[in-house]
């Protein structure tokens, strides 16, 4: 919890108490502490969500993944997953944060990349401290 936090607010740390500097109450994120924490996570919930996935996209389409930032983008390579199957839109459109996967499906299906009937796995992370991941048919 310390890797993602706002340490101001509520009744200990005010922002008019005493002390209080404005910048406690602004999001503060240990970026490479995340990264190794989905990283040691990221193989066994892949596991639980389709057997295989933590090695190869077997009959993956096209993944959607969080376009947080291009050197986690680059990490899912660890996972076996070809550089042609994963979409990007961080490069033109930046991080949307909670858009990032909605913004990013409609760009693949936009750019014909995905077809109907197609499985895609859609797969991010929430401030770096939990995963989400869906498989659907489009």
């Amino acid at each position: 919890a310390y890797y993602t936090q706002v340490a101001g607010g509520g009744t200990r740390h005010h922002p008019n108490k005493p002390g209080v500097q404005a910048t406690d109450n602004l999001f503060h994120m240990e970026g490479k502490a995340i990264a190794h924490f989905a990283l040691r996570h990221s193989p066994a919930f892949l596991e639980r969500l389709r057997p295989g996935l933590s090695k190869g996209l077997a009959d993956i389409a096209l993944v959607v993944p969080h376009q947080a930032s291009l050197l986690a983008l680059r990490t899912l390579s660890k996972f076996g997953w070809p550089q042609e199957k994963i979409m990007v839109t961080l490069d033109h459109l930046g991080n949307c944060i909670a858009a990032s996967i909605p913004a990013t499906l409609y760009a693949a299906i936009r750019q014909g990349r995905l077809q109907r009937g197609d499985e895609v796995l859609l797969v991010g992370t929430g401030a770096g401290l939990s995963l989400g991941g869906v498989i659907l048919v489009y």
